[in-house]
């Protein structure tokens, strides 16, 4: 399964500019945890980011999570949604802001 960026509807403000991910049914999210150079909502990620899918069979009972890099180059880990918050105390985001696809002006 592809993993797709979505938006939320332009209604909800508080998400405009940002997108989440998800591949299938599942949506994913960005756990401090996995991720401790990323400082919440200082990174961004591009819709089109390519996203290695890997499962990790001895994490949170195991689990599919996506590997990539934020717009400024930085490698994250995104975890499916519902596993969040079950390894240790830090924060998490779904709807992350959307960096510029310069690419798109070359």
């Amino acid at each position: 399964m592809p993993v797709t960026a979505v938006r939320s509807r332009e209604e909800v403000e508080a998400n405009r500019g940002r997108i989440a991910f998800q591949r299938g049914p599942v949506v994913y999210c960005i756990e401090q945890t996995g991720n401790q150079e990323l400082i919440y909502d200082e990174f961004a990620f591009k819709a089109a980011e390519p996203f290695v899918v890997e499962y990790a069979g001895d994490r949170l009972g195991g689990v599919t999570v996506l590997r990539g890099r934020t717009d400024d180059g930085r490698s994250c880990e995104l975890i499916p949604y519902y596993a969040w918050d079950n390894r240790e105390a830090g924060f998490m985001q779904v709807w992350v802001r959307e960096a510029e696809d310069r690419s798109l002006y070359s």
